[in-house]
């Protein structure tokens, strides 16, 4: 379920293939964009994260190359991430992290697994 941001009060059920992505982002300040069935719900075609507990996020594929962990977004582009232990581990898993002014990740959490 969602809240519309105009709609206090109201919610609306999301399905579709992105659904158990989207409820792994419980909290986030999401955009999204589909079509509203006849029932109500709302068949999302694609979304964005605009904000979690207060920062905007990198969202991408965890790919591990040698020593390097980097972050592939959607549109192909590289982000080198620092103090990654815990991220080697989803290699291949899409995430979104924050990362500090030097590259850091200061938090993440798992979208979809690999």
């Amino acid at each position: 379920m969602i809240q519309p941001e105009d709609s206090a009060g109201v919610e609306v059920e999301l399905v579709g293939d992105l659904k158990a992505e989207l409820e792994r982002l419980s909290g986030a300040v999401l955009r999204v964009a589909g079509t509203l069935n006849d029932g109500g719900s709302l068949g999302v075609s694609r979304y964005e994260i605009l904000e979690i507990a207060g920062h905007v996020p990198v969202v991408g594929r965890v790919e591990v190359r040698g020593s390097e962990v980097v972050l592939v977004s959607e549109t192909g582009e590289t982000l080198n991430i620092q103090d990654t232990e815990e991220l080697e581990a989803l290699d291949g898993a899409k995430v979104w992290v924050i990362l500090d002014s030097k590259g850091t990740v200061t938090g993440y959490g798992v979208i979809r697994k690999r």
